[in-house]
Formats: structure tokens, sequence, C-alpha cells
């Protein structure tokens, strides 16, 4: 499989300022549309010319195309948050929705049946995609007490007519929760996670065959002053650094997880001083019966340790198939997709149905930040920093 270069789009003009930084990126047909803290813009996919910028908010936190002619905008706050639906020709706003205390950083509203689910403080709004009105609030179990059913990095998952929502409760216990997506009742009682995973259990996992797959690491964060982020110092619970592969059975209500080394590469870990970059944001992809899911290590005084692990589901073995980390795993007809930011250029990798990896050498491109990659038909949007630190935008065919 051939990949080449098709177009370079530089797109630094629109991004200036420190507050402009962009964090998501969506497109449709041949327009991009990019989402900053306090701008929305759509440009040419071919030339990078402006067609349209929307600017009336802070907090712009992620997009979402809408059946290719609008744009949702999220945007969230310590104190307020709004969902803006625009037309995606235009960039004129259809309306918007007010809603306080939006603790959803980085968790996209789902579409579904013409509804779009977003998490507002302890609930779930469904609100009407054509007229912006709630429908239904759906209220978790732990509402009077003020627990939060999406955390920093937990998204809202429907499937096959049911809503799965993860909570805290008080005494800090994690639960998944369900509601019937039409009624918004509760349909069985909340699943205890039987481990600690700071709001971000349901994140980055795919569903197959009725279980819901996915990767913990937020057990890995190095406690201590060394770094900035990362439990809390007064927090009494224990951490065990743990990085854990889990399986939840949807049928049987059953959670069953694996532990993971991730230096060594076997299934048992032991805490140590080190930072894990996880399959949240590289992506979990499967084919014929196989997850694959990229991991990194930054030890300190170490150099990184990178791997690329597959789990088998029929033997529901973990095992390391290459020393490498992807900044980011799509799926593309019968293969996957791996791209890879390295000092002397970009990397990109296609794993076919065999879990033989071919890879190609970008020597030309070379990235300081990946902010986002996405994939279309057979175009591959990489987007990010270059080395002068300039927003650019990369096309490239596969």
């Amino acid at each position: 499989m051939k990949i080449t270069i098709d177009n370079t789009i530089t797109v630094n003009q629109y991004f200036d300022d420190k507050h402009k930084e962009p964090r998501d990126l969506a497109f449709c047909n041949e327009k991009i549309v990019l989402l900053s803290n306090k701008t929305c813009l759509s440009i040419d996919g071919k030339t990078g010319n402006l067609l349209w910028k929307f600017e009336n908010f802070k907090g712009g936190d992620c997009i979402t195309i809408l059946d290719k002619a609008t744009v949702l905008i999220q945007t969230t706050g310590t104190y307020k948050g709004y969902l803006y639906l625009l037309d995606i020709n235009t960039g004129k706003l259809i309306w918007k929705l007010y809603g306080t205390q939006m603790y959803n950083y980085r968790t996209k509203p789902v579409v579904y049946k013409n509804r779009i689910y977003a998490s507002h403080k302890n609930q779930v709004w469904a609100v009407n995609m054509d007229s912006g009105k709630k429908e239904m609030i759906i209220k978790t179990k732990y509402e009077k007490v003020s627990n939060y059913i999406t955390g920093t990095y937990c998204d809202l998952l429907i499937q096959d007519d049911v809503i799965y929502t993860q909570l805290q409760s008080k005494s800090k216990k994690f639960f998944l929760e369900q509601y019937d997506v039409s009624t918004g009742n509760s349909i069985e009682a909340p699943i205890e996670i039987a481990f600690a995973s700071d709001n971000s259990y349901v994140k980055g996992g795919i569903f197959k065959d009725s279980h819901y797959y996915s990767i913990s690491t937020c057990e890995s964060h190095a406690i201590g002053p060394r770094l900035n982020y990362g439990p809390d110092k007064n927090d009494k619970n224990q951490y065990t650094g743990k990085t854990i592969f889990c399986d939840l059975d949807l049928k049987a209500k059953k959670l069953s997880y694996q532990e993971i080394d991730i230096v060594n590469g076997v299934i048992k870990n032991s805490f140590g001083n080190y930072v894990v970059s996880s399959a949240h944001s590289s992506g979990m992809i499967e084919l014929n019966g196989i997850i694959y899911f990229s991991l990194i290590v930054q030890s300190a005084g170490k150099e990184n340790n990178s791997k690329l692990f597959t789990y088998h589901l029929k033997t529901q073995n973990i095992s390391v198939i290459k020393d490498e980390f992807y900044d980011k795993l799509l799926p593309i007809k019968e293969n996957i997709v791996g791209v890879q930011r390295r000092k002397d250029g970009l990397k990109i990798s296609v794993i076919d149905a065999n879990g033989n990896i071919q890879s190609e050498d970008l020597y030309k491109v070379r990235f300081y930040e990946i902010t986002d990659v996405k994939l279309n038909d057979d175009t591959l949007y990489i987007f990010g920093k270059n080395e002068k630190k300039e927003y650019e935008l990369v096309t490239c065919k596969i």
C-alpha cells in the first residue's frame, strides 16, 4: 500500500494567539473545521482558504459534524458551558443551549436518533437536534450528593438503546450506570468498577459482540512533587500504578481485567516512577479478532519505552508485536493505519489482516506536536505544529 504526501497547508495565521490554540478537528467533504478556545473556523481542504469564522464564545472544547450539514460546538468552563449548532456552509448560528457546570472536558456529546446526549453536571441531557430544546433530563442515582457522572476524561456511550455513564460515589467507589435511551429510566443496578480509574474507564474503547474493551492508565501517574498533575496528595486512596486492559461483558454485567507491565511488556506491573500516554489518544482498533493498541512510557532518567500491543479476543492473551508507539491508530478498508511522530519525520505504517506491518518514512514532514489525525476514505489528515511551531495541515493519500 503506497503512501504519498498530497498537500501541505499552513494555517498559522488563524491561530496567532495563545488563547486560540486548536483543540479539535473535523472534516466534511472538502471542508476542514477547526476549533480553538475562542474560535471555530472552516477552511477549504485543498487551498487552505478561509470559508467562515465563528468567534462568539469561549472555552471551546470539541466539535462534531452532524448529518454533513451542521457543526456542533461544545464549550466548557468552571461555571458555565454551551452547546452551539452552526450551518457548516456559512458558519451561521442555528441555535445555542446554555448549561451551567458542564464538567466534561474533552467529552464529546453523543448523537443518537435525532437527539444530542450531553453530560450536564450530575445529569445527562437529551437535546432535540433540530430545535436545540431539552427533551429529557436523566438524573443519576447519586444526584442528591452531587457526584458528577462524567469527569476529566469520561465519555458517554450509547449501545443498543442503552446509555452507559460512569460516576463516582461519595465513598469514592466507581460505578457504571445504564439508562433507557428513550425514557431515561434506569435499567439495571450500577456495575461496580473494581478499581479507581480517575473517571477515565469509559473512554477510547471499542464495542465488539456485546463486550466493551478499554484501557485504564490513570493509575499509572507517578505520585509526588516531580509532577504538576496526578492524584491529589491529600487523597487518602491508595494508587497502585497499574495499567489495566478491561473487558466489560454487557450481557453478563461483569467486568474482568488484566494488568499490563508497560515497561517490560508482560502481564504484571509494580508501581514505578513513570507516566503513561495511553490508548485513549492513539485509539483501539479491532481487525480479524485482534485488538491493536499503543502505549508509551516516559521513565524518569530513562529512555522512553514504547510498544504496540495486541489482545486476542478468543484467547484473551496480550502480546507486544512492536517496540513502537503510534500517535494515532485508524481503520482503513481491511487494514489499520498507524501514524508516528519522530524527530526525523513522520512514519506511517499499515497493518494488514495478517498482522504484517508495512511502513513509509515521510522525512520531509516533521511535526513538533500532533494535535489530531483523521481519516476520510483514502485521505489521511494530520494536523499540528511543524518544526517552526507553526500550525500545519498535511494530507496524505493511502
